[in-house]
C-alpha cells in the first residue's frame, strides 16, 4: 500500500517581501497621517494661545493705563534663553513687522561683539531683522536690520550694555522707514530704499556670558508710539523691567 504524504502549504519568499513592503507603506502612511495631524493640533493650539494674549495684552493696557489699543494677534510669544521658536503664521515678504525683546545684560564689555541677542529667522545681509550688542569694549546695543535694497544698517543706543540689568528692546517697520529703541530711550530710525518686504520663519533666541535672551514679542503689522509705549509698559510690568 502506498502512502502519500500533502506537502504543508507555506508562504514562499516573494510573497513574505510582498507582505513586509505592503506593511511598510501602511506604517509610512500612518507615521505621516499621525504627524501631520501632530503638527496641525500643534499651530491650532498657539493660535489658540496667541488670540488669547492679543486680548489679555489689550485688557491689561486699559486697566492699567485708561487707554484702548488696537492689535492684531501676534506670530509668535517666545520665553526662554535660548532655542528657536516657530511663527504661528510664517511672514512672508512683509513690510510691517514689529519686534519686541527681552533681555538681560552683564557687566563684562568684553563679552559684547556683536552678538546676536533675538532675531528673526532666517536672517541674511539682504533679509534681517534683530537685536544685537556692538563691538567688544562697546556698551551700546543695536537695531539691526538688512533688506534686499542694501547691506545692513544699525540704530545704535548707547549706555544699554555693561550693566546688571533688565533691557526691553524693540524694532518696528514700514515700507520706509525703521524705527527702534530700548527701554525708554529715544526713537532711534533709518529709511529704507525700495525692497521686496521681509520673510522670516521664526524667533531666536542667544545667551552668552555678557547677556541672556528672556522673551520675544512678534506681530506682522507696524506700531505707532502709542501702541508701543503701551506693549513695553505691558512687557515692563510682566517682566519686573524696572522702567
Amino acid at each position: 500500500m502506498r502512502h502519500y504524504t500533502r506537502k504543508k502549504a507555506g508562504f514562499t519568499i516573494v510573497e513574505l517581501l510582498i507582505v513586509i513592503v505592503v506593511i511598510a507603506i501602511l506604517a509610512a502612511i500612518t507615521i505621516v497621517a499621525y504627524t501631520g495631524i501632530q503638527e496641525r493640533a500643534r499651530t491650532s493650539a498657539q493660535l489658540s494661545e496667541l488670540s488669547q494674549l492679543q486680548r489679555t495684552i489689550q485688557v491689561d493696557v486699559l486697566q492699567t493705563t485708561g487707554t484702548e489699543i488696537s492689535i492684531g494677534t501676534p506670530v509668535v510669544y517666545a520665553q526662554g534663553a535660548t532655542g528657536s521658536f516657530p511663527l504661528s503664521t510664517p511672514i512672508e515678504s512683509a513690510q510691517e513687522i514689529t519686534l519686541y525683546g527681552v533681555f538681560d545684560s552683564g557687566n563684562t564689555l568684553t563679552a559684547y561683539d556683536w552678538w546676536t541677542i533675538i532675531s528673526l529667522s532666517p536672517n541674511s545681509t539682504n533679509n534681517s531683522l534683530r537685536i544685537r550688542t556692538g563691538a567688544s569694549g562697546s556698551n551700546t546695543a543695536r537695531i539691526y536690520h538688512a533688506a534686499s535694497s542694501y547691506t545692513n544698517r544699525d540704530l545704535t543706543q548707547s549706555g544699554v550694555l555693561n550693566n546688571t540689568a533688565r533691557h526691553i528692546g524693540w524694532a518696528a517697520t514700514t515700507a520706509s522707514t525703521v524705527y527702534g529703541g530700548f527701554d525708554n530711550g529715544p526713537v532711534l530710525s533709518n529709511s529704507i530704499p525700495a525692497h521686496t518686504g521681509r520673510s522670516f520663519v521664526s524667533v531666536d533666541h542667544n545667551s552668552t556670558a555678557g547677556f541672556t535672551s528672556v522673551a520675544s514679542l512678534v506681530f506682522p503689522e507696524y506700531h505707532d508710539a502709542q501702541t508701543r509705549t503701551a506693549i513695553i509698559q505691558w512687557l515692563n510690568e510682566e517682566y519686573n523691567v524696572g522702567l
